[in-house]
């Protein structure tokens, strides 16, 4: 995957939709270790472009439940980010100018913290 049109069409196919109905019924049977989570965690090190349309997919799955829409913010998304490289950081911010939900969990972060993740980098003079 290299672009963020490619992570958008994973995020929509049926592997990536069913992982996120999966992870997220694992989830409410409140099992942090399932399959599940396990393998995503694996993913956002080794497979950051899908972890992050199956993070967007999770995001909106889970609006309307706010202690699942909540343990997403503070679990997946926050790892995505930390785990995130200078060549990943794009990504990262295009999903927050594309995806409302996935601006809310980050807001805090670019406004306060000032990680470079945040920012475009600089042209070269």
């Amino acid at each position: 995957m290299s672009t963020f049109e490619d992570i958008e069409e994973f995020r929509k196919s049926e592997q990536a939709q069913n992982f996120a109905d999966e992870w997220i019924a694992e989830e409410r049977t409140e099992n942090p270790a399932g399959d599940k989570h396990m393998s995503l965690l694996i993913w956002q090190r080794h497979h950051p472009h899908q972890a992050l349309g199956i993070i967007l997919s999770l995001l909106e799955k889970a609006d309307s439940d706010e202690q699942t829409f909540e343990m997403i913010a503070l679990g997946s998304v926050e790892k995505i980010i930390e785990m995130s490289g200078e060549a990943f950081a794009p990504f990262i911010r295009d999903a927050a100018d594309k995806h409302p939900l996935f601006a809310l969990c980050t807001r805090e972060r670019r406004q306060f913290f000032g990680w470079p993740i945040w920012s475009p980098p600089k042209p070269m003079p």
